[in-house]
């Protein structure tokens, strides 16, 4: 069989098919899902390389020098300390935030259909067809299915049965097509962010140690 068959089989077998879930939301479900999130990947990476980077080219450049150099591992430390208390605060608020917006505490409908992803709550309401979903990300709990670049929606698991799971699973990955996300930062970017701080730092250090 070919893929092109095999594709219109899996389409066939969905065809009429309705998937639909309600399931009260809490801010779990958002916290859980936030560590998965490519953008937020993206910005602790970012994060890490300058907290890292910055004081260990100065502890270099103090080594150089004749200096001391313990004080900058010091400053990465608490630079580490306060990136970590920042992005648990703020992963918090998200999560809060999300929850408040959807007002999904009260019940959120997921429905699944040929039309499309519904997504009905007290807060809001969104039908939007396959071909404008931008991605899907599956966790251990819940499917993360981004509406737009910088739109998520967390769908639990926990809303369907175990079988209704297993053919969401495969549907999904039948049906969205992976398109490009905003705020996500590609490798070759971070490794130019790194080369404009070493640059920056070195010219710095140039000109206040002139020979």
């Amino acid at each position: 069989m070919s893929e092109h068959e095999d594709q219109d089989e899996k389409q066939d077998a969905f065809e009429g098919r309705v998937i639909e879930g309600h399931v009260a939301l809490t801010e779990e479900d958002f916290s859980s899902a936030w560590r998965f999130l490519p953008q937020m990947r993206s910005m602790v990476a970012v994060s890490i390389w300058i907290v890292v980077l910055i004081p260990g080219l100065a502890s270099v450049s103090a080594a150089w020098m004749g200096g001391r150099a313990w004080p900058y591992g010091v400053g990465a430390l608490l630079c580490g300390g306060a990136l970590a208390f920042g992005l648990r605060r703020g992963r918090a608020r998200w999560a809060r935030s999300s929850l408040e917006l959807l007002r999904g505490s009260e019940g959120v409908l997921f429905r699944f259909d040929d039309k499309g992803f519904l997504l009905k709550s007290p807060g809001r309401e969104s039908q939007l067809a396959w071909d404008t979903l931008y991605r899907c990300i599956e966790t251990v709990s819940a499917f993360l299915i981004y509406t737009a670049p910088q739109v998520v929606a967390v769908v639990p698991k926990r809303a369907f049965t175990p079988a209704e799971q297993a053919d969401l699973q495969a549907l999904l990955r039948e049906r969205i097509r992976p398109a490009p996300l905003a705020g996500v930062f590609r490798p070759g970017r971070l490794l130019l962010l790194w080369l404009a701080l070493v640059i920056a730092f070195l010219a710095i250090w140039q000109f206040l140690n002139p020979k």
